[in-house]
């Protein structure tokens, strides 16, 4: 009777809290700004870093950020290595960036990724305005700023296959 009364407890517990996660969850996405729901789902492009304007591809790749859907997930890139982890929009402009994956990929430029995975450690809050979206910290110039891309035409232009993995053939083959 007692082990009944245990499992009973336990039960409803777990459902509480399953409950209480789910409300939350929705809670945020609900009260996403307009200009929130601007900035995810996009590609951005860096186009400047630290006061230093960025122009084209480093190591064949264009530096980019991307707001997942999902709400809560960031991946970027600075040229060579792949990064990503979680955001959090607070309110007036507010941003906190927190870190996750990464690729460790060896290229010939590396300090853009450098410099932006500082950007994303340091940044506190966001500026949005003619489809540029500037990271700062607090009052100073902003850390970064990224050029929204066209979703349309971000897949538009010539491919080139890298590598395919696990295949067991060869590049050449």
């Amino acid at each position: 009777m007692i082990y009944m009364k245990k499992s009973i407890f336990a039960g409803l517990a777990v459902l509480t809290i399953l409950f209480a996660s789910c409300a939350g969850g929705k809670k945020v996405s609900a009260n996403k700004s307009s200009e929130q729901t601007e900035i995810t789902g996009n590609k951005w492009v860096l186009v400047e870093l630290n006061g230093k304007e960025i122009t084209g591809k480093l190591n064949n790749k264009e530096p980019f950020l991307v707001f997942l859907n999902d709400g809560s997930r960031y991946s970027a890139s600075g040229g060579c290595n792949t990064f990503g982890g979680e955001y959090l929009f607070g309110g007036n402009g507010k941003i906190t960036f927190k870190p996750g994956m990464t690729t460790m990929m060896a290229c010939d430029d590396m300090e853009t990724d450098k410099l932006l995975t500082e950007v994303f450690r340091n940044a506190n809050n966001y500026t949005l305005s003619n489809d540029v979206l500037s990271l700062n910290q607090g009052r100073k110039a902003a850390l970064a700023k990224f050029k929204k891309v066209n979703a349309h035409n971000s897949l538009a232009g010539t491919w080139e296959l890298d590598y395919i993995d696990g295949s067991g053939v060869t590049f050449n083959e």
